[in-house]
């Protein structure tokens, strides 16, 4: 069936007119339309256009009315099509990074879970299990996001896809600690070691630190310090995001701190002082007097921050 309703491609429709050389008053009178609305078509202030008035600008511009139109197949195209597109759209956005940036993880989750999944790419799919799974940890949610990212997981290894397979692995690494399980977080973190030489060195250290919580988590303070000492080169190297830094200090400095190792706490506190977060810097500082007032630990003074 014929739509009364077109969407117009102002562009396409102001390139047309000056080509011709039309007046928009000589325009609006051979349609029977307002000065006022033609201008608006021009602009772009009016999307949508009647059938019979796009088919008369289409005459009096000596071209087809296609040529004047956007792709009109979301009025055309089934709701099954339009969830499809709509999936596809919010997936390829990185509506996650944005969302993730504003603290909304649970409008994130809201959003994803409203989608028709399966009827997207598995590549899609995996992009859409990841950043769900990541919200809902950032919420606590590690059950759930447990069981979403087993599907990310199953996904990756149908696909073959290494990166998305290290990536799923990180995932479970940081969920299976959150639950306690150390044991599967450990061969989470064994099978991460695999992926060494087939994917980007940058993402290969990223998910391999996750270990650094895990250990720390299970109260094997040495082995995190041990892990962290072995992938300190690659860090620095290959990782440039410095709140990613900043966390594996943290959780070392608490390693070192737990053995008394306060000094040495010290010295990674102090390097994660010098991030520019101010609510950072402040919990950092708080960190340190503990250490020196309460713990009676020699620290050297600390200048203007």
């Amino acid at each position: 069936m014929k739509n009364d309703i077109r969407l117009l491609n102002h562009d396409a429709l102001k390139a047309a007119v000056e080509q011709k050389q039309l007046k928009q008053w000589w325009l609006a009178e051979q349609i029977g339309v307002s000065r006022y609305t033609v201008l608006r078509w021009l602009n772009g202030k009016i999307r949508h256009i009647q059938t019979e008035n796009l088919e008369r600008l289409a005459a009096l511009l000596e071209c087809t009315p296609k040529e004047l139109e956007v792709d009109d197949r979301l009025f055309s195209s089934s709701l099954a099509d339009r969830r499809h597109r709509c999936a596809v759209e919010i997936i390829d956005h990185d509506l996650a990074e944005i969302l993730r940036k504003a603290d909304c993880f649970e409008l994130y989750e809201t959003i994803v879970k409203s989608l028709d999944l399966e009827s997207v790419s598995s590549h899609h799919q995996f992009d859409a299990y990841y950043t769900l799974s990541s919200s809902l940890i950032n919420q606590a949610k590690f059950d759930e996001a447990t069981r979403v990212g087993l599907k990310a997981s199953d996904l990756a290894q149908v696909t073959g896809n290494n990166e998305h397979q290290i990536k799923a692995l990180g995932l479970l690494v940081v969920c299976h600690s959150a639950l306690g399980d150390f044991a599967q977080a450990q061969n989470e973190m064994a099978a991460i070691e695999g992926f060494r030489d087939l994917v980007a060195p940058e993402l290969f250290v990223r998910e391999r630190a996750r270990g650094l919580q895990t250990y720390a988590m299970m109260k094997a303070y040495d082995r995190a310090i041990e892990l962290f000492d072995a992938m300190a080169d690659d860090f620095a190297l290959y990782v440039s995001d410095q709140s990613a830094h900043a966390i594996a200090f943290y959780t070392v400095g608490n390693c070192y701190f737990q053995l008394s190792r306060f000094c040495e706490a010290e010295r990674c506190y102090k390097k994660v002082m010098r991030q520019p977060q101010t609510f950072q810097r402040c919990f950092w500082s708080v960190r340190l007097v503990w250490l020196e007032f309460d713990m009676n630990c020699p620290v050297c003074v600390i200048g203007p921050m």
